[in-house]
């Protein structure tokens, strides 16, 4: 499967800063390998200071948690580049819920 984390990264920096509230966007990651998912939070880090806002943290299911590629620091989480990524029961199967907050 071949996405454009920049493209994806941008779409959701864009439209966070217009809600002026926390924002959550969950996105299907259950056919994306590792390196896409690394990817789209490393683009989405990148870009969030110039978008007025920070990624706050990760939700998402065992198997998404495992993609990644990080160590758990706590029973169900660890930090991707500073960033918590959190395991919990909440999130739907195959989900990444990326939560950005204003500045």
């Amino acid at each position: 499967m071949n996405i454009d984390t920049a493209l994806l990264a941008n779409a959701l920096l864009d439209d966070a800063p217009t809600a002026k509230a926390t924002t959550p966007a969950t996105i299907d990651i259950g056919r994306w390998d590792d390196s896409t998912v690394q990817g789209l939070t490393d683009a989405i880090i990148a870009g969030a200071d110039a978008a007025g806002v920070r990624l706050k943290g990760i939700r998402t299911d065992t198997w998404g948690f495992g993609k990644f590629g990080i160590q758990q620091d706590t029973s169900n989480s660890g930090k991707f580049h500073g960033v918590p990524v959190v395991m919990t029961m909440l999130a739907d199967f195959d989900t990444a819920e990326f939560v950005l907050e204003p500045l």
